[in-house]
């Protein structure tokens, strides 16, 4: 992370910055509506990699990331927690999830 920050530290930092730019007016967010302007993120990027648009496109993940990072310490969540048990489970999953290919 950025100059050594944790995850936790850098989500504090994040959550901070949205409140400051007044996406937490009020101190409360509409969970749906911060989902879907990840997923509008998400559309940008698809849009970028269409153009091949590179620096576009990795503008467009770190904005999901910061989407979903801010999102999750705004409700609470303790995102790096949440990653490293994910990560740890999804070591146990069989290929590709047990889907055919």
């Amino acid at each position: 992370m950025e100059n050594g920050k944790t995850m936790k530290e850098l989500a504090k930092e994040i959550h901070s910055t949205a409140k400051e730019k007044g996406f937490w007016e009020g101190g409360d967010r509409n969970f749906l509506e911060a989902l879907m302007l990840i997923v509008s993120e998400a559309g940008e990027c698809c849009d970028a990699y269409r153009k091949q648009e590179k620096g576009k496109m990795a503008e467009e993940l770190a904005d999901i990331i910061i989407r979903t990072i801010d999102l999750a310490e705004g409700f609470g969540i303790d995102i790096e927690k949440e990653v490293l048990q994910k990560m740890e489970y999804n070591k146990t999953r069989p290929y590709k999830h047990g889907k055919i290919a």
